[in-house]
């Protein structure tokens, strides 16, 4: 008996998508130097520094060092809202993420998202342009994965005449005009993701996925407290996955491996679950657009697959002739399901 119905042997093609869920740490790791100019990539818990709020704060009444910007930020929303300086607050939170760019050479975020197909997901919490960035330089490698903005994006924008969405520097196929900025969803605890239209419309796309995900990956993203919502949402609907008794769930993370059990131990189902500190050592890296397929080889069939030669260099016009042999196998399946997929 076939135990994953869209799972087919002989085309070695797994229909179910490969859902990766990305937060800051997944930034940090993809450029631990900065962007192209040396920025750095600020964590919540030293984004006043980095951006320099501490005037706006002290004009707000506060002096003491910030630990938690989190619960200090849902503290001034509360209080200050249309406040002039809390507003400046979140003005030079957007324009210093607005102005990141991505370093000319290979990087994580290229690597991920040519690692998966156009039948995958990737959902990030973050607010930095770079995952977009990779994206538009990569696209004429066509079949690439979804995205969705869970808290919104600098770099994405919305005709809200015709409900399109699109990068920001784009504009609507039906109107031709410039996509207009979406709201960034701040760190409050309490958070609405049905309220804002573009929010909303993300969330479902990671629900519909996540409810046949085969594969999950959550790469630095630790659903801190003030995403009690989020993270409700994407339990609800993972337990109504049919398959996840047979899928995997991998966490990419380099906090200590007890805390992140704890922290998603009700997503794990006995022991389909793998954790590593390094993208390298992930089933994105080591399988890269044959994840889903090289998991059910080994799992359901106990044929494990040997690792594809490592790529070695920074250069991504290379990087894209080494994918390239990967990505002609999906071409020759589409025209003939008799061409199963290349294991590499």
């Amino acid at each position: 008996m076939n135990l994953i119905p869209r799972y087919n042997i002989k085309e070695n093609y797994n229909h179910h998508p490969h859902v990766v869920i990305l937060g800051a740490g997944a930034s940090l790791a993809a450029f631990p130097d900065g962007d192209k100019n040396g920025r750095k990539l600020p964590l919540m818990n030293d984004i006043v520094r980095t951006i320099s709020l501490n005037e706006e704060l002290n004009a707000l009444g506060i002096t003491a060092e910030i630990i938690d910007f989190e619960t200090t930020f849902d503290d001034l929303n509360t209080k200050y809202q249309g406040n002039a300086h809390f507003e400046k607050i979140k003005s030079k939170i957007y324009q210093y993420f607005r102005e990141l760019e991505i370093p000319d050479k290979l990087t994580l975020y290229d690597k991920l998202i040519l690692s998966l197909r156009e039948n995958d997901l990737i959902a990030t919490f973050n607010w930095d342009p770079l995952l977009c960035q990779a994206f538009q330089r990569n696209r004429h490698i066509k079949r690439l994965p979804k995205i969705a903005f869970l808290h919104g994006n600098v770099f994405v924008g919305m005709c809200n005449e015709h409900k399109s969405t699109g990068f920001i520097n784009c504009t609507c196929s039906k109107c031709e005009n410039k996509f207009e900025k979406v709201d960034l969803l701040y760190p409050v605890t309490n958070k609405n993701y049905t309220q804002n239209e573009f929010i909303k419309g993300e969330w479902e796309l990671l629900q519909t996925n996540l409810e046949v995900a085969y594969l999950i990956t959550i790469f630095g993203y630790s659903a801190p407290k003030t995403d009690i919502a989020a993270r409700e949402l994407m339990f609800n609907v993972w337990k109504k996955n049919k398959t996840r008794d047979l899928g995997e769930i991998e966490i990419i993370d380099i906090a200590q491996k007890s805390s992140i059990q704890a922290n998603w131990a009700v997503f794990f189902i006995r022991e389909h679950y793998w954790i590593t500190s390094s993208f390298e050592q992930s089933y994105l890296s080591l399988y890269p657009r044959r994840s889903c397929e090289a998991f059910a080889s080994s799992s359901l069939y106990n044929d494990p697959w040997g690792d594809i030669e490592s790529f070695v260099g920074n250069s991504l016009s290379e990087y894209h002739k080494w994918i390239n042999r990967i990505i002609q196998s999906e071409e020759l399946h589409d025209i003939d399901n008799a061409n199963p997929l290349s294991r590499w």
